[in-house]
């Protein structure tokens, strides 16, 4: 896939990824990151990691193949 058709699919992943290493980066820092409703990530239950427990991960950021599929399932099924 090329063009504007693939361009979009590459902004959402750029976006995306802005977002998971804004989180990371709050999680390294503080230990927790703010949810977008403005909630402490701790407040949520996740796995145990080397974290305090509770703490949710951020979710890693979704590739643009990843994203395309996702939009597209009933064409490529």
């Amino acid at each position: 896939m090329e063009g504007p058709a693939r361009k979009k699919y590459d902004n959402l992943h750029d976006q995306d990824q802005k977002r998971f290493d804004k989180q990371q980066e709050e999680v390294d820092e503080k230990g927790f990151f703010t949810l977008e409703d403005g909630t402490k990530s701790c407040d949520a239950i996740q796995k145990k990691f080397k974290y305090p427990k509770g703490t949710k991960m951020p979710e890693k950021a979704v590739q643009a193949y990843g994203i395309y599929c996702r939009d597209n399932i009933e064409k490529i099924m």
